[in-house]
């Protein structure tokens, strides 16, 4: 046995450094010589997850099971599994099961109430999220998610003191919260005390320059307080030679998509899974040399800024993006980054046949259903109608969105953050 837990060791170090490939190799060999352990086939499930492979994962998890019928474990794995891959439905089966099996199972509650909101069913989400503040009073996910659910369904008054509680963005989601209701003078108190306590919550950027447009007072957000002006366009075509834009829709022909019909934000498309820049192939390590000096150019772009975007940037962050492959009528509805600093758009096709500005990426300052109370003002906005290379860099907290295509033909682009590292 000990042998097995020293070689267990020895991959479970494998994969967490990162190396998916060599941590596969050998959970296959162990499992081949260990074949009745039910822990190898799970561990060996979460390793081809983590790599996209769902199918050798789903069959790795069922035969942890077969050998272990009451592994709560795993059919949480799998629940996990099914809602990464969007199928929500499947998910809450197997959560279900869990907890039938672990019935005080705090991560199960988080998951099945996620999966619930996921679908819209806010009552559901609702009775799981409440479950886990009953069961631990004092965790943070569950007054965040409570709270969350609680703004989503409506119920913005009792959301406030769970959103207040913890958290970086449900502080924002407060804020959101007492806009809602018309508490203006508990909105302004709560944003100047987080103008001190944490001026880089990108979405209480977010809510503050709507507000500040909506009721005609000063922004006093320290992160971005104009965001528009901090959008920054550049053709990067040359940068790129000798590639072109066919050799990038071979390379990421190769990649997992994962299909949105009509998801939150993105409708009539496919999304690559997990971080593209993960890819070591000749394209995406040219583009991200690229993007990391255009950022670097950005930066100086702005240097005499006093805002915090500038004056807080980061001094270690990653570079995440996914590729975004629009069918006919694809878009991007309205919304934000809340893990970014800033973010961009990297454009690799772009339809020939259109009118006026489809295909169009715009920018404002509304969007999560903010309350417009003064609709005699017109909200500001900029939309700009793309070229094959364009690069467009902007502040996470900016609401964008892009107008649908009528064209047959497919739009590809890669999207990316900069994400700081904590």
């Amino acid at each position: 046995m000990n042998s097995l837990q020293n070689k267990v060791r020895l991959i479970e170090n494998q994969y967490n450094s990162g190396d998916f490939d060599g941590a596969e190799v050998k959970a296959k060999e162990l499992i081949k010589e260990y074949s009745k352990f039910p822990y190898l086939y799970n561990f060996y499930g979460t390793i081809l997850d983590k790599q996209n492979k769902f199918d050798e994962a789903i069959l790795a998890y069922k035969t942890a099971i077969k050998l272990k019928p009451n592994y709560f474990e795993v059919y949480f794995n799998m629940g996990i599994l099914f809602m990464r891959n969007k199928n929500a439905e499947k998910a809450i089966s197997l959560f279900k099961k869990t907890l039938k099996l672990k019935p005080d199972f705090i991560e199960a509650y988080m998951s099945l109430g996620n999966a619930f909101k996921y679908l819209k069913k806010f009552k559901e989400a609702i009775y799981n999220f409440r479950k886990i503040v009953e069961l631990k009073p004092n965790f943070p996910g569950g007054h965040i998610t409570l709270g969350a659910a609680l703004q989503d369904n409506g119920q913005f008054k009792e959301a406030i003191p769970y959103l207040k509680r913890f958290g970086v963005a449900s502080k924002a989601r407060a804020l959101e919260c007492l806009y809602h209701i018309k508490n203006f003078t508990e909105y302004n108190k709560y944003l100047s005390e987080l103008s001190k306590t944490n001026p880089v919550n990108i979405r209480a950027a977010t809510i503050a320059a709507h507000v500040s447009h909506q009721l005609d007072i000063k922004n006093i957000y320290p992160f971005c307080k104009n965001p528009l002006d901090y959008i920054s366009i550049i053709n990067i075509e040359s940068n790129l030679k000798p590639l072109d834009y066919n050799d990038f829709s071979k390379e990421i022909f190769n990649f997992k998509e994962l299909w949105e019909k009509s998801g939150k934000v993105t409708v009539q498309a496919f999304k690559t899974h997990g971080n593209i820049f993960d890819n070591k192939t000749k394209c995406i390590l040219k583009l991200k040399e690229i993007i990391l000096d255009q950022i670097k150019k950005y930066k100086q772009k702005f240097s005499k800024s006093k805002d915090c975007i500038i004056t807080h940037w980061p001094k270690l962050f990653n570079l995440y993006g996914w590729h975004v492959r629009y069918l006919k009528l694809g878009k991007q509805n309205a919304h934000i980054h809340p893990d970014g600093w800033i973010s961009g758009s990297f454009y690799i096709k772009i339809p020939k046949n259109r009118t006026k500005n489809e295909g169009a990426i715009r920018f404002d300052l509304h969007g999560f259903d903010y309350p417009i109370f003064n609709k005699n003002k017109k909200i500001p906005s900029f939309e700009y109608v793309p070229k094959e290379g364009d690069l467009v860099l902007f502040p996470s907290s900016l609401f964008h969105s892009t107008i649908p295509c009528h064209s047959d033909e497919q739009r590809q682009m890669i999207a990316f953050d900069v994400r700081p590292k904590n």
